[in-house]
């Protein structure tokens, strides 16, 4: 059984998302309007139709049913190659974001254990690293909760944990650093993946910067 779950950025275009697999079951979650949309492929088998698009919830609201692949969510097949950079096909990204400006990030000083705050030894690119990055140090994963300017001055970066032992002024070697976002806008000459289309008007994915959770599995 194949499973994702994951975060991207919605925009006001339609998205296809490249999982890997084509998912039998879909829930979007929109973390900042606090909006919602099911897809299954069972529900084709709905006594309404347009249940072949899912089911959306507003904000605070009760189910609704999609009428259209505009606004909710159907299977993508993948196989496009890109000629261009695109904001629309997003794949996953889990690569090494150490690395912004020629110089790759390689400790996390503590700062303060009771606010969990540190900083970084150089600046880190705010394109990827910010709240929700993946930090790994000694191998284990901890998270930004927040991060002012570059995380790279003293106390500009919070984690929601630090490693055991810590003291302030602490330094800890950061094996890896993982994007804010989990898919991110595909680059020219990648081959689509498999997996959904999310529409311009779906109501998870009518606000552009909102951070979508996306989960997905194909049993």
């Amino acid at each position: 059984m194949k499973k994702f779950i994951g975060i991207c950025k919605a925009t006001t275009a339609t998205l296809n998302v490249g999982l890997g697999f084509i998912p039998r079951k879909v829930r979007v979650t929109n973390l900042t309007d606090l909006t919602e949309h099911l897809y299954a492929t069972d529900m084709r088998a709905g006594v309404l139709a347009e249940t072949h698009y899912g089911v959306s919830r507003a904000a605070a609201g009760d189910l609704a049913v999609v009428t259209t692949a505009a606004a909710g969510i159907v299977p993508y097949v993948g196989g496009t190659l890109l000629t261009a950079a695109s904001t629309t096909c997003l794949a996953r990204d889990d690569k090494d974001k150490r690395d912004a400006y020629g110089v790759a990030i390689s400790t996390f000083t503590v700062g303060s254990v009771a606010n969990k705050t540190g900083n970084f030894n150089v600046e880190a690119s705010t394109s990827f690293v910010g709240a929700g990055s993946v930090v790994v140090i000694k191998g284990v994963e901890y998270y930004v909760v927040a991060m002012t300017s570059n995380g790279e001055q003293a106390n500009e970066v919070t984690l929601n944990d630090l490693p055991a032992g810590a003291v302030a002024g602490s330094v800890f070697s950061v094996d890896k650093i993982r994007s804010r976002f989990d898919l991110v806008g595909a680059p020219s000459g990648h081959v689509t993946l498999p997996g959904i289309t999310i529409g311009a008007s779906a109501t998870v994915n009518n606000t552009d910067g909102d951070v979508l959770l996306i989960e997905a599995e194909d049993c």
